[in-house]
């Protein structure tokens, strides 16, 4: 019997394609394993992408006076508290 596209059960995730091919010790495209970095393949953003591969300094440069206190508060408790845990006996 022909099978319809709506009969065919769908391909296993990509991740048990990966596994299996471990398992077999089989060499396969290393595309075929590589993390799904293309947004288009599963949530549509809310906003239009406006650059897919900014820059470092284009990222930096959109921080906000939040995100500098964040990252100091952050950077500021981790220096302490390591510092008290190595110091304490």
């Amino acid at each position: 019997p022909r099978t319809t596209p709506e009969s065919r059960p769908p391909p296993p995730p990509s991740d048990q394609i990966c596994r299996r091919a471990a398992r077999r010790k089989e060499r396969i495209e290393p595309r075929g394993c590589a993390m799904n970095t293309d947004i288009t393949a599963s949530v549509k953003p809310e906003y239009p992408v406006v650059d897919r591969n900014p820059a470092f300094t284009k990222v930096v440069g959109n921080f906000s006076a939040l995100d500098y206190m964040r990252l100091s508060t952050i950077s500021a408790v981790s220096v302490t508290v390591g510092y008290l845990s190595g110091t304490s006996s």
